[in-house]
């Protein structure tokens, strides 16, 4: 199981756990993060962003073709 990804720039909300206050990450967003990848960072990345999604997340990326 990979370990929780942390975000340092994210739309947040907080919500209480354990009588304590922690930010949650709702939205990623990324401006062309493939850019100058070759196909495995390619790869890399699909894999990171799937990551980040089966967590909450929402991730909207802006890609130019």
């Amino acid at each position: 199981m990979h370990a929780p990804i942390r975000c340092r720039l994210a739309i947040s909300g907080w919500s209480r756990s354990s009588e304590r206050w922690h930010w949650t990450p709702v939205l990623l967003a990324m401006d062309e993060p493939a850019a100058g990848l070759n196909p495995s960072g390619v790869d890399a990345l699909d894999d990171l962003v799937t990551r980040i999604r089966s967590q909450g997340v929402v991730v909207l990326l802006v890609e130019h073709w």
